[in-house]
């Protein structure tokens, strides 16, 4: 019933329905979940604060705390209410550490649920391949400040660790990827190019994207970019005419297009 009121959009209703289960001992997760859902959807005052409020019921219900059902929850969170309501249940008020705080999240559950043999969300596979990148940078411009050469040395060579660590945790998530359709999703697979190539892993760039060019996959040709840059910086004469030559296919094919 609540998923039917909430394709009607009639919020109003799914939330005296919510109401309704919890006075009668009959509330369900996915009720709750739907009724957050049509909170974010409204114009109503207060809306962390009301989300937090069903939040706790589901979890009481549940026999767990709002924090622990909050966060078990993100990535479904993220998806239902978007990203600006999910950060703030989470309590990650300071949209400077956002970023890192989800990525930390995202390593987390992969690596718990890689121990198990669980398949790892799509959701956080695109976090790590976009994110790891994006606070590699961050880290590197902080350790930039270094002024002694004692402290430059030492910080050029927690840079490159990082670096390295970096380039593994994207091949990594690259590899869960690869048992599931993820793999040859377009946006997924610009953001494992552009992240390879923005760290310097040319070689593993590719390699990422020769792979995808044999395996006849449809990429961006952002993506084909990056592996035609990563060729280039490692010199590698015929990976460069190759994608060129299908740079060159890809552009006449969008200007018949546009004659159309």
């Amino acid at each position: 019933m609540a998923k039917g009121l909430a394709a009607a959009k009639r919020w109003d209703d799914v939330s005296l329905l919510f109401v309704t289960a919890s006075e009668t001992g009959c509330l369900s997760e996915d009720l709750g979940l739907i009724t957050m859902e049509g909170v974010v959807q409204q114009k109503i005052k207060g809306k962390i604060r009301v989300l937090r409020s069903i939040a706790s019921d589901i979890a009481e219900m549940l026999g767990m705390k709002p924090g622990t059902w909050i966060v078990s929850h993100y990535w479904l969170l993220k998806q239902m209410l978007g990203f600006h309501h999910a950060r703030l249940l989470m309590w990650w008020n300071d949209p400077n550490e956002t970023q890192a705080r989800e990525l930390e999240l995202a390593l987390q559950d992969f690596e718990e649920n890689r121990s198990v043999g669980i398949l790892v969300k799509d959701d956080v596979l695109r976090c790590i391949v976009k994110l790891v990148g994006v606070y590699h940078n961050k880290k590197c411009e902080i350790l930039k400040n270094a002024k002694k050469e004692h402290d430059i040395i030492l910080h050029q060579k927690r840079i490159e660790s990082d670096r390295v660590t970096s380039v593994n945790m994207i091949l990594e998530a690259l590899s869960e990827a690869n048992r599931t359709t993820l793999r040859d999703d377009r946006s997924f697979t610009f953001e494992v190019a552009s992240g390879l190539r923005t760290m310097g892993a040319n070689r593993e760039c590719m390699k990422f994207v020769q792979s995808l060019i044999n395996r006849d996959v449809k990429i961006n040709l952002t993506t084909l970019i990056s592996g035609q840059a990563a060729a280039k910086s490692e010199g590698d004469k015929v990976m460069v005419k190759e994608i060129a030559e299908i740079v060159s296919r890809y552009d006449k094919h969008r200007e018949k297009k546009d004659m159309l």
